[in-house]
């Protein structure tokens, strides 16, 4: 009986994990292109520094810098409904807060791949 009754927590934890886990993936600028062309209410990330930033930004783009310290307060403003993309200057940050926003409990978060450098030189 006891085994019986481990056995069903496991499986309950188990998909109750299932069921809370993201989706992730890294895209390509062309595939950034036609997730702004055909998903309303996407949400963009942009975790660079505000030095970066000034050099350019991705339209419609929200600017939350990877390196605060209120980093996780700051995206909790988002809605972890929609999806988000995220990029940085070359892909290295936005792919750790990629996960990070994963972590917070975002259903659907892209990282962009080559991040900033990639968009502004197609």
């Amino acid at each position: 009986m006891k085994f019986l009754i481990a056995y069903l927590f496991l499986v309950l934890v188990s998909c109750s994990e299932i069921q809370h886990k993201a989706y992730t993936k890294n895209i390509s600028v062309i595939s950034f292109q036609s997730l702004l062309a055909t998903q309303n209410g996407l949400q963009i990330l942009d975790v660079r520094t505000p030095d970066e930033w000034a050099e350019g930004i991705v339209q419609g783009a929200v600017q939350i810098n990877w390196y605060e310290d209120s980093f996780n307060a700051k995206v909790e403003l988002l809605d972890k409904n929609k999806p988000v993309v995220v990029y940085c200057k070359a892909g290295g940050r936005s792919k750790q807060a990629m996960y990070r926003l994963a972590q917070l409990g975002f259903k659907e978060v892209y990282n962009l791949e080559g991040g900033y450098d990639a968009y502004s030189s197609k």
